[in-house]
């Protein structure tokens, strides 16, 4: 078992992982599910700064 750094972990949480992780093993349908909040998130933090520079 290995203990993983986690960005952004705001909680101090330990994460453990047994072996390697491979991301070929997700499925689509998760894996879209990142990707689309991901896009959002991105478009948050984008629209955020466009605010805050036009203030």
């Amino acid at each position: 078992m290995k203990e993983i750094q986690v960005k952004g972990n705001n909680k101090d949480l330990k994460v453990f992982i047994n072996g390697t992780p491979d991301i070929r093993q997700i499925p689509n349908e998760l894996a879209d599910a990142y990707i689309v909040g991901l896009e959002r998130r991105i478009t948050e933090d984008v629209l955020k700064k466009n605010e805050q520079a036009e203030a």
